[in-house]
């Protein structure tokens, strides 16, 4: 615990509490590539190094969010390789129904590409896509 602030190791427990997260990430880099994942880069969010060592899976998240009760959950795309944009809807739409999570997906699709209109529709066959996010490169990745 020694990523602590001064005096936390002093406060009480926390109350657990029903929530909804509306933004979180999951990933298995043995069934998708994420560039950011794989390759060391200085990125404005600081430094990865820590989340490329494993997988973010359901299991994960929800030990992290012990003791408190997750009632849903959106998945913002995690940047999958963008050649592999409806893979990840794919992937998580079998892993909700695995595992009953995410209960919501913000899929990935680039408004400027030729083939916009054919992967929003494709998108559109997982019941759990709620939302499109388009985004541009970021410096560094």
């Amino acid at each position: 615990m020694d990523r602590l602030l001064p005096g936390a190791d002093q406060c009480p427990a926390p109350q657990p509490r029903n929530i909804l997260d509306a933004h979180h990430h999951f990933w298995d880099r043995g069934t998708g590539h994420y560039p950011w994942l794989s390759e060391a880069n200085d990125f404005f969010l600081g430094d990865y190094a820590v989340l490329r060592q494993g997988n973010r899976m359901p299991a994960d998240y929800l030990a992290a969010a012990m003791p408190h009760q997750i009632v849903g959950t959106v998945h913002i795309e995690a940047e999958r390789e963008r050649s592999d944009q409806l893979g990840e809807t794919r992937w998580l739409t079998e892993m909700h129904i695995a595992t009953g999570l995410p209960s919501a997906i913000v899929a990935h699709a680039s408004f400027d590409a030729p083939n916009c209109e054919e992967m929003l529709l494709a998108h559109l066959e997982s019941p759990l896509v709620r939302g499109i996010r388009s985004m541009g490169h970021h410096g560094g990745r």
